[in-house]
């Protein structure tokens, strides 16, 4: 995903905070990917490598306040964004390709998928 894609989402996650909690988690966020942007040209040295584990380690702990926020365990609170009942068709479509997009596969126009008949398979 582009640098300047990822920013608007990180903008809008911005707009949207309504805690000081979600707004440090934001801003962490964004350092660590700016860091990990830089991953290429900084390749193996050790600075950098201590600066990226720096700012992962403080965007995970604020993650784990944000989750405790809600009186989830981070675990819980992931598992909940994992779930597509939580959420509506549109809004899961719209969370699948902003995270397709990050992994960095191609998105396509999205069509019905042919299942496999699994016989195997007990119900």
């Amino acid at each position: 995903m582009e640098l300047e894609k990822i920013k608007e989402i990180i903008e809008k996650a911005r707009a949207a905070a309504k805690t000081e909690e979600f707004s440090q988690l934001v801003d962490h966020f964004e350092a660590f990917v700016l860091l990990f942007n830089q991953k290429d040209e900084a390749q193996g040295n050790p600075e950098f490598l201590l600066r990226l584990d720096d700012s992962h380690r403080k965007f995970w702990g604020t993650f784990e306040k944000v989750s405790a926020s809600f009186g989830l365990t981070p675990e819980a609170f992931k598992a909940y964004f994992k779930n597509p009942s939580n959420f509506s068709p549109q809004q899961w479509d719209q969370m699948q390709t902003i995270q397709r997009e990050i992994a960095g596969e191609k998105i396509v126009a999205s069509s019905p998928k042919k299942l496999k008949n699994n016989k195997k398979m007990r119900v």
